[in-house]
């Protein structure tokens, strides 16, 4: 029997040396309870060495919790693991880590309250399931960080499971538990036998690299107790944090939803983590419809990529600012509004959180772009009324003989001018008619006084801003000679204006008659007007139908004068 049990034994310390390259001490202790030694081999093989996680991820995590044994056997003899001397996880086919790379691992500080609150964080914002990490990753540090809160307290680590659980997904989290009970065992395991020697490949490792054996062994159990004790603390203070924080955040809540902008939350890229009432009701969109990258649905089409790209540069610029267009449900209309967004840093500097705003500036949108338009439409006004003073000056200084010749017409003319532009001036409230254009040259010169003479009659008509002040001078003309020496110079002259509307080929025209009878022939062939040359003359002749595109007549007989102006009503693409 003794022979039997011999060979059993030979056995199985083969097998275990077999698998790790060595025979460690740990698997020939409790000689004294036969079978007892090789359940703890089943459940090491099923648990760790032979499951499916990543070698270098369990060895480095079984160094990293055995820090928080009392202890020290685990520690040194797994980091002789990691550091070649016998093989990682059991894994042949793993490289072993470098002194440098076992020395950083062994340093890792314990996280305090705000930095594990931003590692479950950052494993909260999981939007699916990924692999294991990578060995010395920042996501490698975080899962550590958070399986150790699992591994101490147990009873406290409900966030931490939950985050791990949506970083590494269902069969990682449950492979990592039953990882995590083999590591606890082998602790236990180690307290209860003491006597367990550190084996001679260790000893030899520590005797030549002095700084890892005093991380490996000068901490003592006061040393890991404190850590563990740390740990614990840190635990409790994020708990009450994140109490308090939840009271905050509700009052903080309670305000933004009384405020008019559109309020959220986002982590970087612009994955929204919250979204305010304000948001719900003016988009339609449910905040759970909104979170991570739902919003964008909101935002106008042509505007999404812009949105995106600027807030790839948000983290460098510190700053999130752009305007985009948002749909508002009720109206089924896109509203553009000004999103402004600042980072919230942790006491390292680095980004945690965006908090924004989105502010309705549609109105003010339209009101600059019409401020912009009516600035460019003063500035076209300005050029063209110099135009023509310029050419009325012009003009005027070839028709005039004398000096005061010349300051009367142009004064005149630019009175009429005046009147113009007051009519234009009120356009946009209150149309330009024809009788109005009419009615304003009849009224300058004294029409009242001579209404049983004059004739006026036609639709009410609204004639084209950009046809205005050149008719309104051919008119002035007419209106003047007829004054001074035509149908209203004479004791029988009488002046009669007819017009009437009606369509061609080229759309809407107007067609105007100015007709006078009962002139003085001699008298009025002294009129500037009349003459060939003259301003008046050349404004019908020739200004109009450049101008305006016009189709006008100007006959004088022995006693009557008949003018007629055809316009078109509708925009010209050569508008002055």
């Amino acid at each position: 029997m003794q022979d039997e049990r011999s060979r059993e034994g030979s056995s199985f310390t083969k097998a275990v040396a077999e698998r790790f390259g060595l025979l460690p001490n740990f698997f020939c202790s409790a000689p004294a309870a036969a079978g007892l030694i090789d359940e703890l081999w089943a459940f090491a093989k099923s648990a760790y060495l032979d499951s499916p996680l990543p070698s270098l991820f369990k060895e480095r995590l079984f160094v990293h919790l055995s820090r928080f044994c009392e202890v020290r056997y685990c520690i040194v003899r797994h980091l002789g693991f990691l550091l070649g001397e016998g093989r990682p996880s059991g894994d042949r086919a793993a490289t072993p880590h470098t002194l440098a790379q076992a020395l950083a691992l062994l340093r890792r500080p314990v996280p305090d309250t705000t930095a594990l609150d931003h590692v479950l964080g950052r494993l909260e914002a999981h939007a699916q399931p990924s692999e294991l990490p990578a060995p010395e990753t920042q996501a490698e540090t975080d899962l550590f960080d958070a399986l150790t809160v699992m591994f101490l307290v147990p009873q406290r680590s409900a966030r931490a499971r939950s985050g791990v659980q949506k970083a590494v997904g269902d069969k990682r989290f449950e492979l990592l538990v039953a990882f995590l009970a083999f590591v606890r065992t082998a602790h236990y395991w180690t307290e209860m036998h003491p006597e367990l020697a550190y084996e001679p490949d260790m000893c030899a490792v520590m005797e030549r690299q002095p700084e890892l054996a005093r991380l490996l062994l000068a901490t003592g159990e006061a040393e890991t107790a404190r850590a563990n004790a740390e740990l614990r603390q840190t635990i409790d203070d994020l708990h009450r944090a994140k109490g308090s924080l939840r009271e905050s955040d509700a009052r903080l809540r309670a305000v933004i939803a009384g405020i008019p902008q559109l309020v959220w939350q986002a982590v970087r890229g612009g994955e929204w983590t919250w979204a305010s009432p304000q948001w719900t009701e003016y988009t339609g969109r449910l905040e759970e419809n909104s979170l991570g990258f739902g919003w964008l649905d909101a935002v106008h089409p042509d505007d999404r990529e812009k949105v995106v790209l600027h807030w790839g540069e948000a983290e460098h610029l510190g700053t999130f600012d752009i305007a985009y267009r948002l749909c508002h449900a009720a109206d089924q209309r896109y509203r553009w509004f000004r999103t402004r967004a600042k980072p919230m840093r942790d006491g390292k500097g680095n980004v945690v959180e965006w908090l924004g705003t989105s502010t309705d500036v549609d109105n003010l949108r339209q009101m600059q772009e019409r401020q912009e338009v009516l600035v460019a439409e003063l500035q076209h006004r300005t050029r063209n009324l110099l135009a023509v003073v310029r050419s009325i000056a012009s003009q005027t200084i070839r028709g005039s003989e004398t000096l005061g010749d010349f300051e009367t017409a142009f004064s005149d003319r630019l009175t009429a001018l005046s009147r113009v532009q007051g009519l234009l001036s009120r356009a946009d409230g209150e149309p330009i008619t024809m009788r109005a254009l009419l009615g304003s040259e009849l009224e300058a010169l004294g029409a009242e006084e001579q209404s049983g003479r004059i004739v006026v009659q036609g639709p009410e008509v609204r004639l084209r801003k950009g046809s205005v002040q050149t008719f309104a001078l051919a008119l002035h003309e007419l209106a003047t000679n007829a004054r001074k020496y035509g149908a209203l110079a004479t004791e029988s002259g009488h002046l009669k204006v007819t017009w009437q509307t009606y369509a061609d080929e080229t759309g809407p025209r107007l067609a105007l008659e100015w007709q006078e009878t009962g002139l003085d022939r001699e008298q009025e062939e002294l009129s500037p007007t009349t003459k060939p040359g003259g301003y008046g003359r050349e404004l019908i002749e020739h200004a109009l139908p450049y101008a305006l595109k016009a189709r006008t007549t100007y006959d004088l007989g022995e006693a009557e004068l008949r003018c007629t102006i055809d316009l078109p009503l509708a925009e010209s693409t050569r508008e002055n």
